[in-house]
């Protein structure tokens, strides 16, 4: 009897506690290998290495269901030439 009741109190005390909603922001950095698309790529540009940059932001609820958000931008995807830096 004094063991179930010790059991039951220790299992009272560990549980864990309300979950709240919690947001994670993850920065990427990336590099495209060998590229493809469907869409139609008349340069061919996008077989060549580019660099990407890019996130996640995650927001997990409470309950059972989050949301999630990713992006990523890769410059001169589609161009065989590599883009010029901006002189102003």
């Amino acid at each position: 009897m004094v063991r179930g009741l010790a059991l039951c109190c220790a299992l009272v005390v560990t549980a864990p506690g309300t979950a709240a909603a919690e947001w994670h922001f993850t920065p990427t950095v990336g590099l495209t290998f060998s590229g493809n698309t469907n869409i139609v790529d008349l340069e061919d540009g996008s077989r060549r290495p580019h660099k990407q940059v890019g996130g996640t932001v995650t927001l997990v609820g409470g309950g059972l269901f989050g949301v999630e958000a990713v992006s990523v931008y890769t410059p001169g995807f589609f161009s065989a030439r590599r883009p010029r830096p901006r002189t102003e």
